[in-house]
């Protein structure tokens, strides 16, 4: 069993954050990360997590407090603008749990699905056609498309095919908007307006 650690900490909120937070697009988040999680860039909070700001609880976690997060667990960072006042503030995490973690509290900017889609290079910004080829050719066992003519390779055919689905593994429905992440080397796809959705649903 973990010893119950906890953590108090202060932040202000200036008259120039509470102008900004009177528009509806902006709150206030606290956010929790485990120092050198395998999963980068995701939240998570501790075991027994029980945070409190100005002395009110906030729900951190929507998980069994013992339960820990798998590989493709997300945790949120919970919005704590109703608890808030002019001047300093205060924060309170407590948890049963040996590992590091970094607490911050940050102002934060809701950006609709549109204005998501719109960040997202558009096609002549994306993958050149030699890269494309290449990572074809890859995929299908053709060798790279960069191969020297000359070589032994030429003598040899090459028979083989893959198949690509054309239905998005999320949704099961017939992708509209074909997307891919530029580091994947494999050939396939997503739909992008569904991948954008679900994650605005689900805030990973």
């Amino acid at each position: 069993t973990n010893p119950a650690r906890i953590l108090e900490k202060t932040f202000p909120i200036t008259r120039a954050d509470k102008d900004l937070l009177s528009k509806q697009e902006y709150d206030v988040q606290a956010w929790c990360m485990l120092l050198n999680d395998k999963v980068p860039f995701r939240m998570q909070w501790p075991q027994y997590a029980d945070l409190q700001v100005n002395g009110v609880p906030v729900r951190a976690i929507n998980r069994p407090g013992s339960q820990l997060l798998g590989a493709n667990g997300r945790d949120d960072g919970p919005i704590i603008t109703p608890w808030t006042k002019d001047g300093i503030n205060k924060i309170v995490l407590t948890g049963c749990d040996a590992r590091i973690f970094c607490l911050g509290v940050r102002i934060v900017k809701r950006r609709s699905v549109q204005q998501v889609l719109n960040l997202i290079p558009k096609e002549s910004e994306g993958e050149h056609f030699e890269d494309a080829l290449t990572r074809v050719c890859r995929c299908v066992g053709g060798g790279n498309a960069a191969d020297n003519a000359d070589s032994d390779s030429d003598l040899e055919v090459v028979a083989d095919s893959i198949g690509v689905n054309l239905r998005c593994p999320m949704s099961g429905s017939r992708i509209k908007v074909a997307g891919r992440f530029k580091p994947c080397v494999h050939m396939g796809c997503f739909d992008l307006d569904v991948f954008v959705e679900l994650n605005q649903r689900s805030r990973k």
